[in-house]
């Protein structure tokens, strides 16, 4: 595996191993000329690139291509935490993907666990929603007739 060296704010180096995307990048930083400082992606002038614009331009027109909306950089970086984890990360490695400083930040905020349970639970409640606004006689069977509630239809007893 290809092997990419970058630096924490303290200056120690940091080496991650992440394959094609490690060799992706090192390819990217040889054809801008091997800097040794600076940003990593810039608009071609070597000032950083305006994130919102990279994003109007092209994350969003590509997600929203396969059918997925856009909820800002935070959204992003909370799925890219969360598919990590998913996939096996170790919550530790995960904040130092984000390069976060502390890592309950990353756990209470980044990371959010997909329990199959509560997945299942949650589709199965949408299901029940979904079947009661096809039927909506079924959702409105309960009238109120002065002020009792009685099933639709059926008269309360008068007293």
């Amino acid at each position: 595996m290809a092997g990419l060296q970058r630096h924490r704010n303290d200056g120690e180096p940091v080496h991650l191993e992440v394959g094609a995307l490690a060799t992706i990048l090192e390819e990217y930083r040889m054809s801008m000329h091997n800097p040794k400082s600076g940003v990593i992606f810039h608009s071609g002038d070597g000032r950083p690139m305006a994130m919102d614009k990279l994003a109007r331009k092209v994350i969003r027109p590509a997600i929203e291509a396969i059918g997925l909306p856009w909820f800002g950089w935070h959204g992003f970086r909370r799925g890219v935490a969360s598919n990590l984890y998913a996939l096996g990360a170790d919550d530790k490695v995960v904040q130092r993907i984000l390069r976060h400083a502390k890592p309950h930040v990353t756990k209470e905020r980044y990371i959010k666990v997909f329990d199959p349970a509560v997945l299942e639970a949650m589709q199965r409640m949408q299901a029940t929603l979904e079947e009661l606004r096809r039927g909506q006689q079924k959702a409105t069977s309960f009238l109120s007739v002065d002020g009792k509630r009685t099933l639709s239809g059926v008269q309360p007893d008068k007293k």
